[in-house]
């Protein structure tokens, strides 16, 4: 083998190893950037503190009650059922840019928080999305109430505001 195949031989093995590099530093990046935004945040709050925050959240829709009620089957499940006042305004036009989650465990003292961003909903088959009786976003699955395309209509507002027996309080609002 000659120098010049020998140098061409060594070029193509370094733009293989450069390509390959950059792509799992994007891997890595775009993974670490995608669980900040998602990522759930505890926060060891008292009632009174936990209270004021859910006041706070509400106070962004001064004079709108949530979309949802959550309402118990009788078979130790709820469902979430759209609410027979909630109607979307004429015309939102403001895009929801997330989900975001807040519950409160009395017993634990703890707040735990999170946002889904809100194009990932829209990836979801037949972009169908449900919230299950703990607070959580689920993508997809049986009994869905309502689409992506059904939410948007609303724009940004208080989804679900609910406390169980228990006292743990769940609030679920997209912006």
């Amino acid at each position: 083998m000659d120098k010049r195949t020998r140098g061409c031989l060594w070029t193509a093995l370094g733009v293989v190893v450069l390509i390959v590099m950059v792509g799992g530093a994007l891997i890595v990046g775009g993974g670490y950037w995608f669980y900040r935004q998602v990522a759930p945040q505890a926060q060891t709050l008292d009632p009174v503190a936990a209270a004021q925050e859910f006041e706070a959240i509400r106070a962004r829709f001064a004079g709108r009650g949530p979309i949802f009620d959550l309402e118990d089957s009788g078979d130790g499940r709820a469902t979430v059922r759209l609410r027979p006042d909630a109607h979307p305004p004429a015309s939102s036009g403001a895009r929801i840019a997330s989900i975001c989650v807040a519950a409160y465990n009395p017993a634990k003292h703890t707040l735990m928080r999170f946002t889904v961003p809100f194009w990932l909903l829209r990836y979801t088959p037949d972009a169908r999305i449900t919230i299950s009786e703990d607070g959580t976003v689920v993508e997809g699955g049986e009994g869905t109430p309502f689409t992506v395309e059904e939410l948007e209509r609303f724009g940004p507002a208080l989804l679900l505001d609910d406390t169980d027996a228990d006292g743990e309080h769940v609030i679920v609002w997209t912006e």
